[in-house]
């Protein structure tokens, strides 16, 4: 069993027929979302979850390719967290440190290197799974509205992908980041933001 936090939403399935009814995500605080598997038929509304619509939630049960199977549903206790002494030491290098905002020579355009260093520091080796084959993804954020992401119009297969950090070197993952500069209204309130989702973890820093 494991366990997964986030916000509990719901979307209308099977609209028209006589199957139609809701099924359950959790948009985790990666923003990644997965399905909660109902424990009810397909026209039915599952009451355990229903009762946590709109709110944040901890949901306890088995990861597959059809989403979480789960056994427990409670409230988001932040307390109950992994301690950071237990996780993955995560690290944000951008180059370079800053967005060209002069629109006549970058046309709109600015690109941003983006690498998260990965490390587990003992010796021992680190195992994570994510739901789906992304493993992370790169943001450029201002004032919590995001103006660039790195997985936009890229697909993933929905298949549960393994994550293996061995003690010792860090591993890098590296990729580029393009940026419309002319979605910036505020320059000094950029935030370039790594999400590893193999371990629910995010880093930032100001641009």
């Amino acid at each position: 069993m494991e366990k997964f936090c986030g916000f509990i939403f719901s979307k209308l399935n099977l609209i028209g027929t006589k199957s139609e009814g809701p099924i359950y995500f959790l948009q985790q605080f990666d923003y990644l979302e997965v399905s909660i598997i109902k424990k009810s038929q397909p026209w039915m509304e599952d009451k355990n979850i229903q009762s946590f619509l709109g709110k944040k939630a901890t949901v306890t049960g088995d990861l597959n390719d059809k989403g979480i199977a789960y056994s427990e549903i409670e409230l988001f206790d932040p307390s109950k967290l992994p301690s950071v002494e237990d996780s993955l030491k995560i690290k944000l290098i951008t180059i370079p440190d800053q967005i060209n905002l002069d629109q006549i020579t970058s046309s709109n355009k600015s690109e941003i290197n983006f690498t998260i260093s990965v490390e587990w520091p003992f010796r021992s080796i680190w195992r994570g799974l994510c739901p789906t084959t992304q493993i992370y993804d790169f943001f450029i954020i201002e004032e919590n509205n995001i103006i660039a992401k790195w997985s936009d119009g890229k697909a993933f297969n929905k298949c549960l992908t393994p994550v293996v950090i061995p003690g010792g070197n860090p591993r890098l993952y590296k990729e580029k980041v393009s940026v419309d500069t002319s979605k910036i209204t505020n320059s000094q309130k950029i935030i370039a933001r790594a999400v590893f989702i193999a371990s629910n973890q995010e880093i930032e820093k100001s641009i």
